[in-house]
């Protein structure tokens, strides 16, 4: 946990740059990590196909029919996953190399060769919670094709290379594959700061040999009774690596190693034996809890529902054991400004839908638990088992749903100019205790300020009940002018009972020194939110899904208890959002326009945008269109051939301003489908940017090229296409724009046609020059050739392999 000032500081798996915080966050998993979860559908997956075929594992069942605007899922096919405890204990797993250079590995568990002089001997290091420390390595240590001699030993149970990584983030599988190349024989979190807890390390020229002994598992209240963990890491010249055990037993972990920044991961059963050679992170995944493979989950809804929803909320009719109250996946962002980002490289954008079975259009997937938890009214406050709080279900899925946006943002404290978390609460996810936030159901409280004179000078008065005015701003909703200064109460006289990651009560009593946050403040250490609220979604489109034991039928009752969520929850959310949002909860046909959510054009241009229909249509389906000013023009209606599923038409940029784009379908049973479009008066002042295509961005993030330097063969096209995007500072895409590309040194492009997409993405094949040397590609945008891209690689005719992160 977070025990000490760091540079970054992370929540839940997603990371909030730049934050400095003092106190340690309670709760667990509230806001998944996509990355990890796909990570885990992904093993899921080949684990099924090693067992004799993934179909013979994991039978396509039948898809489920809905009740009415509730869809059925069913836990087959492996959905719903068991909690994996540690199986090795007083054991060692040996790591062994395949290779010249320790560029592949071999893994084999042994009898125990745990060196108990490594408890007593060696020099010991005091670590903080969340720390590491540098140590010289006596040899040239090779690690998946490369050679080190530092590392860096970690509190966690872990030992990077090239650099330090001791974040507070979940030690789970992204961050394990994330960061610097990473030797994890307990991977997990972990408290040396705790009495009788010892790390030591002794280096000799031929083994380097660390000891974590007796380090208990972090807790907010430290004792006897949490689980302390004794194991050892030893490192040899040869590459060679030993994790040996004695006294393990962790909540969670992951045990593996890593060569860093790449998404290539091949999670095992050690204690199965294989001869495998792996070139690339293999570990194993010990989830102290029961879960789900969520992405599995998601691709059941999408075999018989098209892709017209932003978000999926799954009911279960089961109970399943200790799996908390609700928690919530992101799955898709493009808003900057919200302090939302995915792994150590601090991403903004991430778009995981292509493996939840969506083309993009997914947004959040929230878990609600067992439907049976909640009462039959969904409006009513009551105090819920399983961690809950006092809340209603409309409340708790306000939350959830507000995660898609909420709540995450650093400040730039005016005391010190430093940015802060301290608007931030449970997970760095929810808002604060001691914040005002007019009884915010992302937690909070509505804080009453009797004045100076008073003693106690603030009060708690209400909870759980709305998005506040700040809410708004990160949903899009308003303007930042709209929204009035709130305040945060720094030292608070119950500081010392009251953490800011309490849960929100009322009646309250407390002193305090009042500070006014203003959105300001957040955006000088998020910047502003963009696209910005004019530009951005009012509607947003729910589905909602029962989840079944297999084999099992829906109960009527249950079926229509959740029907009166469902209803309950678009009256709620348009009174939650002071009737600034809209929630649309039937189960409709798709009607997808390419310029979702927002585009730009330029006025005097017009592009060429795309209809889809979620399947073929079996007649001419007519979709009526219409913009909602003069500033862009479409034609009346567009019309979707049999036999296909999507058709072009044209958008023309008339004059300077912003318009919106709906497209409605023939009858109810489509959604009416909306995007903005910017049209902007010329292209002068438009962004063009280099992507990154590292294996870590793979499909999930993306953010300007981080310049990792690139290497070719001569007169051979680099290993990856590069990518790049014009787009506006309001971080709108502008399609159907040329770009223009030239490569120096007799180097050749393609295509030699270059036009930007949907996304306002060109993609580029680059021959390098035929000559070994330096290369660069030049790519502008036509019409304004200060608009440029370079980008150096250099030819060798052995190349030298790209590293990631």
């Amino acid at each position: 946990m977070n025990s000490h000032p760091l540079q970054r500081a992370f929540l839940a798996g997603l990371v909030v740059a730049g934050v400095a915080s003092p106190w340690s966050p309670g709760g667990t998993r509230h806001v998944l990590n996509p990355i990890t979860e796909v990570l885990r559908h992904r093993s899921a997956a080949a684990r099924g196909a090693a067992v004799g075929g993934a179909k013979s594992v994991r039978p396509v069942a039948a898809n489920l029919p809905d009740a009415g605007q509730i869809a059925l899922l069913d836990d087959s096919e492996g959905a719903f996953l068991p909690a994996v405890s540690f199986d090795f204990d007083n054991r060692t797993l040996r790591f062994e190399p395949a290779s010249a250079n320790a560029s592949q590995y071999t893994y084999v568990l042994t009898a125990s060769g745990f060196d108990p002089n490594g408890l007593t001997s060696g020099t010991a290091l005091r670590l903080g919670d969340d720390d590491a420390a540098q140590v010289s390595l006596p040899f040239s240590f090779p690690f998946f094709g490369q050679l080190y001699t530092t590392t860096y030993i970690g509190s966690d149970g872990q030992l990077t290379l090239s650099a330090p990584e001791a974040s507070s983030t979940a030690r789970d599988l992204s961050r394990f594959v994330s960061g610097p190349p990473r030797l994890a024989p307990l991977f997990a979190d972990l408290d040396p700061t705790q009495p009788t807890a010892a790390i030591r390390y002794s280096a000799t020229s031929d083994r380097l040999l660390v000891t974590w002994n007796n380090v208990p598992l972090f807790a907010d209240t430290p004792g006897p009774g949490v689980a302390r963990q004794t194991f050892q890491a030893a490192l040899y010249p040869s590459g060679r690596i030993e994790f040996s055990y004695r006294g393990v037993n962790p909540a969670a972990a992951v045990v593996g190693i890593a060569p860093g920044g790449s998404a290539d991961l091949t999670q095992v059963d050690f204690t199965v034996a294989s001869t495998t050679r792996y070139s690339a992170a293999v570990a194993e995944d010990f989830s102290g809890l029961p879960t789900f493979d969520f992405a599995l989950l998601a691709e059941k809804f999408y075999r018989n529902h098209e892709d017209s929803y932003d978000f999926l909320v799954v009911f279960d009719a089961a109970s399943r054991g200790d799996l908390g109250c609700a928690f919530t996946l992101p799955i898709r962002n493009w808003v900057h400004g919200l302090g939302l980002r995915v792994t150590l490289l601090g991403v903004e954008e991430f778009n995981a839908t292509s493996a939840f079975g969506s083309a993009g259009r997914l947004q959040n997937m929230v878990y609600f638990g067992p439907l049976q938890r909640y009462l039959n009214d969904p409006t009513q406050v009551s105090d819920l088992p399983d961690g809950c709080g006092r809340n209603s279900v409309m409340s708790i899925l306000g939350q959830e749903a507000g995660h898609r946006f909420l709540a995450y943002p650093t400040i730039v404290d005016p005391a010190t100019g430093q940015l802060s978390a301290a608007l931030l609460g449970r997970d760095f996810a929810h808002w604060s205790f001691f914040l005002n936030t007019d009884a915010s159901v992302m937690e909070g409280n509505q804080i009453q300020d009797r004045g100076e004179g008073a003693s106690p000078r603030f009060v708690t008065r209400a909870i759980n009940e709305r998005y506040s005015n700040f809410d708004h701003y990160f949903m899009g909703l308003r303007a930042p002018e709209d929204v009035p200064a709130t305040f945060l109460v720094r030292q608070p006289s119950i500081a010392t009972t009251f953490a800011p990651d309490h849960s929100p009560q009322t009646g309250i009593s407390f002193d305090g020194t009042r500070v006014a946050i203003t959105v300001p403040m957040i955006v000088a250490a998020e910047g502003p939110r963009a696209p910005d609220f004019q530009s951005s979604p009012k509607r947003f489109r729910f589905a909602f899904a029962l989840l079944l034991p297999a084999g099992q039928q829906a109960a009527p009752a249950d079926i229509a208890k959740l029907e009166t969520i469902r209803t309950a929850w678009e009256t709620f959310f348009n009174q939650a959002t002071s009737t600034l949002g809209t929630a649309e909860t039937k189960l409709q046909r798709q009607v997808a326009l390419s310029i979702w959510p927002a585009a730009g054009v330029v006025a005097g241009r017009g592009i060429t945008a795309t209809v889809t229909l979620g399947v073929a249509a079996a007649g001419p389906v007519t979709i009526n269109l219409s913009a909602a000013n003069g500033s862009a023009g479409v034609p009346a209606s567009v019309t979707v051939a049999a036999g296909s599923r999507s058709a072009n038409f044209s958008i023309s940029g008339n004059t300077a301003g912003l318009a919106e784009i709906v497209a409605r379908g023939p009858d109810d049973s489509y959604e009416t489908a909306r995007a903005f479009v910017q049209v902007r008066s010329s292209t002068a002042g438009l962004i063009l940017e280099q992507l990154e295509s590292t294996p870590l961005i793979g499909t999930f993030l993306t953010l300007p090229a981080l310049g990792i330097p690139l290497h070719g063969g001569p007169g051979v096209p680099l290993g990856e296409r590069l990518k790049f995007r014009v787009r506006d500072s309001n971080a709108l895409p502008y399609p159907g724009l040329r770009l223009n590309a030239s490569a120096s040194g007799g180097g050749a492009i393609s295509p030699s046609n270059l036009v930007t997409d949907s996304n306002g993405v060109v993609e580029i094949e680059w021959r390098l020059a035929n000559q070994p040397g330096p290369n660069t590609l030049t790519v502008s945008l036509e019409g304004q050739p200060d608009v440029t891209a370079r980008v150096p690689a250099t030819g060798v005719y052995q190349p030298t392999r790209r590293r990631g992160f």
